[in-house]
């Protein structure tokens, strides 16, 4: 299996409550990044400072930028998403947004989901938390992974 990392931020849910299923199922290791004190949401320099591109076999290379949006009830700035995808691309790495409060941040900010979810290559959404029904999330991403992501369901 081959090593992967992910940059995330502390408080974000896939590490702090996916019971470990990220590192599980999938070989990634979560690693958390503490904002600054000038913002409690991370930034691209922030981000790029934890990303790993090497061939040195001591280390697991960041394969992955996944992000929250909202986090803690912050909204996540179109403005850096834009600047993190733009280190995604650099860098050649995925990304990945768990967006179970998208609802929530496009609302506030009155900018379309859809112009959130285009910086991602992948993208859930809890209907429970974002619309208030009863059980259900969905997952938007490519036919490919789509298909793998059916194999670990």
């Amino acid at each position: 299996m081959q090593n992967r990392y992910t940059p995330c931020h502390t408080r974000q849910s896939q590490r702090c409550r996916g019971g470990c299923g990220v590192e599980s199922m999938f070989g990634v290791q979560a690693c958390p990044i503490f904002p600054s004190e000038t913002t409690a949401m991370l930034t691209a320099e922030l981000i790029e400072k934890r990303i790993y591109a090497t061939n040195d076999l001591h280390t697991a290379n960041t394969s992955i930028i996944a992000l929250e949006n909202t986090l803690n009830g912050m909204v996540f700035a179109l403005e850096e998403i834009e600047k993190i995808k733009a280190l995604a691309t650099k860098f050649n790495l995925k990304m990945h947004l768990d967006g179970a409060r998208l609802w929530n941040a496009s609302t506030a900010t009155g900018i379309p989901m859809h112009e959130y979810c285009k910086h991602f290559d992948s993208v859930s959404l809890c209907l429970s938390k974002g619309l208030g029904a009863p059980i259900g999330s969905v997952l938007v991403g490519t036919k490919a992974f789509i298909q793998r992501a059916k194999q670990y369901r």
